[in-house]
């Protein structure tokens, strides 16, 4: 029997490095979660020498510092999990008494993702510099790992961390990527967003700065800039005991504070039910138990409204746009550190905008809503239960810990939408009663088909037939409201017979011929016709689903398959 054992080659540094780690931000914020967990009360961010041909990152941080031996026993020694056993055993810093948040040892790697040459410069309170130097290049071109060098050196005299100071400084060079203004205003809202804006300044501080471009980085949208002027605010506690408690504020705008007066709401210590685990399940009251792996839960959410006639109200039209398109989202922060990259506006991890599918009125779209989600580590964290971030730093693992504490989050963002809805229709109601109605999908475009038929030779031909689609519009409408299928059924009436609409008043306007637009006419009629069938009762009886898919596809949805 031959007995071997596993080896790594070189290149795994590369791998780990240049290719787990997807993004440079990424990488930078890997430094400055060491810096956290190294004790620091500051992490400095600095790109230099940008009009030069070397542009170096510095990062800098009064941490604990590293000794000889930590930079050879940990640092250098790549999955070391001091960290992870740190939390565990619930060791916390002791200067500001923090868990930390690194787990699987990788985030030194992240160095290689920003430069080919590193020089850290250490020093533990008390104790010798040290400095170590990394060619990544000179390392790679070595076969196996264990067959790299990297020397360490021992300062006679403090060189940088002179007198009493102490902490670490990693100085990149050789930088992998050109850093334009576009990159670095990128990096500055990841850097600006460590540290959650929905709280008062902590223990630790991230700082950007880029000298020679302080331009690029000015008059950037902080997380708290906008958050006081936004018409609806939310905040919440869900205790361990199972309590809820939250608050609940609506601002009108400026100006019509008369016409529509502002409302709070409180509640302390209710019980909440959680929405279903699935279509067609029933709601279950929350239990203490379900926190088990996650621990309390809190946060502050913040809505905006999308409509112009709402949003020309608030003051700052154009700068409130902006700071949606850039902070917009729902972001979550363990120990007050952010996790990416959960409310990054391309990252609907709550899937906010297919709930509002259903109801787009009344749930809040991800686009709209700023919001900050706060958890700890917990007593009861273990390998199969808890929230454990994934390798690439880009969320947790997805777990079933994980999916209770989406479906939490999403119940107390149900109960934010509950409160906020009637305040919405008031002030919409107001708006309308001094102003012109809003437009409606399928009224406003079926009047001026209406006016255009009249004009024509075809009216005695088409009126019937319109008054027949508003007619039956009606009564689908009310039928669907009544029966509490507002959702998507109301939808697709909504959007297909607004497209039939437009598409026969614009063939009227072109002159088409009379054949073709008595054909979209009855197509309109139909659509009314099929779903009238679907909804009738029946009672229980066999149905052949090819019919029931034929039925869709050729009465329901043609033209939306025509057009795509």
């Amino acid at each position: 029997m031959t007995v071997a054992s596993f080896r790594a080659k070189a290149r795994i540094l590369s791998l780990l490095g240049d290719q787990l780690i997807g993004r440079d931000y990424l990488a930078v914020f890997e430094l400055v979660k060491n810096a956290f967990d190294a004790d620091a009360s500051y992490a400095s961010v600095s790109i230099e020498g940008l009009d030069g041909d070397e542009p170096v990152i510095l990062v800098e941080d009064d941490g604990e510092g590293m000794d000889e031996d930590i930079l050879i026993n940990k640092w250098l020694e790549v999955g070391n999990d001091h960290r992870e056993r740190q939390r565990r055993e619930k060791r916390r810093t002791s200067r500001f008494n923090r868990l930390p948040l690194g787990e699987k040892g990788l985030g030194r790697i992240a160095c290689h993702k920003l430069g080919n040459g590193i020089e850290i410069t250490t020093r533990q309170k008390g104790k010798p510099e040290y400095s170590l130097t990394i060619a990544w290049d000179a390392l790679l071109d070595e076969e196996y790992l264990d067959d790299t060098r990297v020397e360490i050196k021992k300062h006679k005299k403090p060189e940088l961390f002179t007198d009493k100071l102490y902490g670490t400084q990693i100085f990149i060079s050789d930088l992998k990527s050109t850093w334009t203004r576009g990159e670095v205003r990128r990096l500055q809202r990841a850097i600006t967003s460590i540290c959650s804006p929905f709280e008062e300044v902590g223990d630790f501080e991230a700082i950007l700065s880029v000298p020679g471009y302080e331009s690029w980085i000015e008059n950037m949208w902080s997380g708290t800039d906008m958050l006081d002027g936004a018409p609806w605010s939310f905040l919440f506690d869900l205790k361990l005991d199972g309590s809820f408690h939250w608050r609940y504020e609506f601002k009108p705008p400026p100006g019509w504070r008369k016409k529509v007066a502002g409302r709070k709401a409180t509640s302390h210590g209710e019980r909440r039910l959680l929405l279903p685990y699935q279509t067609g399940s029933e709601r279950v009251v929350f239990e203490p138990s379900m926190l088990h792996g996650i621990g309390p839960i809190s946060g502050k959410l913040y809505a905006y409204d999308k409509d112009q006639k709402i949003a020309k109200l608030y003051p700052q039209v154009q700068a409130r746009n902006q700071f949606l398109k850039e902070q917009s989202g729902v972001r979550v922060y363990r120990s007050g550190i952010r996790v990416f990259n959960y409310g990054e506006p391309s990252d609907d991890w709550l899937m906010l905008d297919l709930r509002r599918v259903n109801r787009p009125t009344e749930k809040l779209s991800n686009n709209i809503v700023v919001g900050g989600i706060h958890i700890d580590f917990v007593e009861d964290e273990t390998d199969d239960v808890g929230l454990h971030e994934k390798t690439n730093r880009e969320g947790f693992d997805e777990n079933a810990t994980y999916e209770r504490f989406r479906k939490i989050v999403l119940s107390v963002i149900d109960t934010f939408e509950r409160e906020r809805a009637p305040d919405k229709r008031r002030l919409k109601s107001a708006l309308e009663g001094t102003k012109q109605s809003f437009h409606r999908p399928v009224e406003t475009p079926a009047a001026d088909l209406r006016a255009k038929i009249e004009k024509t030779e075809y009216a005695k031909e088409f009126l019937p037939l319109l008054d027949k689609v508003e007619a039956d519009y009606e009564k689908m409408r009310d039928l669907l409201l009544r029966a509490g299928m507002s959702g998507v059924n109301l939808a697709i009436v909504v959007h297909e017979v607004h497209r039939g609409i437009l598409a026969l008043y614009d063939a009227i306007r072109k002159n088409v011929d009379p054949a073709d637009l008595k054909e979209q006419a009855y197509r309109l009629v139909n659509i009314f016709e099929t779903i009238a069938g679907l909804l009738r009762q029946k009672g229980s009886r066999q149905t052949d689903m090819r019919t029931l898919v034929q039925t869709a596809v050729t009465s329901i949805c043609e033209r939306r398959f025509v057009r795509h």
